[in-house]
C-alpha cells in the first residue's frame, strides 16, 4: 500500500452496517453516504490521482524553481479540492451531525 492509498482511504469509513460513508473534510465537513461500491472505487481512485499529482507539482516546482514557490502553489490545493468534491458528492444524501461508530 502506497502513502497514496493510506491518503485515500482516509476519505472513506464503513459505520457497523456496513455502510460506506464519504469524508472529504476529514471530521470537519459533510458526510456523505455512498450509494453503491463502484461509486466508492472511482471516488477512491480520483482521490488518490488528485493527492499524487498535487504532491508531484509541488516537488517539481520545488526542485527546479524553488521550495518558495512550491510552499506557494499550496492554497491552490483546497479550491481545487472543493470544485472536484462538489462534483464527485453531486446526487449523493448528506448526513447531518457528527458520525462515527467504527466497524469492529
Amino acid at each position: 500500500m502506497s502513502i497514496f492509498d493510506y491518503r485515500a482511504n482516509r476519505y472513506f469509513r464503513e459505520d457497523y452496517r456496513g455502510k460506506t460513508y464519504f469524508l472529504p473534510w476529514g471530521s470537519f465537513g459533510k458526510v456523505y453516504l455512498l450509494d453503491d461500491e463502484r461509486r466508492k472505487e472511482n471516488i477512491f481512485r480520483f482521490m488518490k490521482w488528485f493527492d499524487a499529482t498535487f504532491f508531484l507539482i509541488i516537488l517539481l516546482i520545488g526542485v527546479t524553481i524553488g521550495w518558495l514557490f512550491g510552499i506557494i502553489t499550496l492554497p491552490f490545493y483546497y479550491p481545487i479540492k472543493y470544485l472536484t468534491v462538489r462534483h464527485w458528492s453531486r446526487g449523493l444524501s448528506s448526513i447531518k451531525g457528527k458520525l462515527f461508530v467504527a466497524k469492529e
